[in-house]
């Protein structure tokens, strides 16, 4: 399971952390395209998203 946050940028963006790492997995423009991205990037289908600042 990854576990990631979101964090608005000042361009309106969101840049999605991992939770345990910090790792920033990169920025998406819509919060609903989080849970796919993450997919892409990890591979892992169980994505749990929390919304951050």
């Amino acid at each position: 399971m990854v576990s990631v946050w979101v964090q608005k940028q000042g361009d309106g963006s969101f840049k999605v952390i991992d939770q345990v790492t910090g790792e920033v997995y990169g920025t998406v423009t819509d919060t609903r395209d989080v849970v796919d991205f993450v997919r892409d990037k990890t591979g892992d289908l169980d994505v749990l998203y929390v919304d951050g600042q």
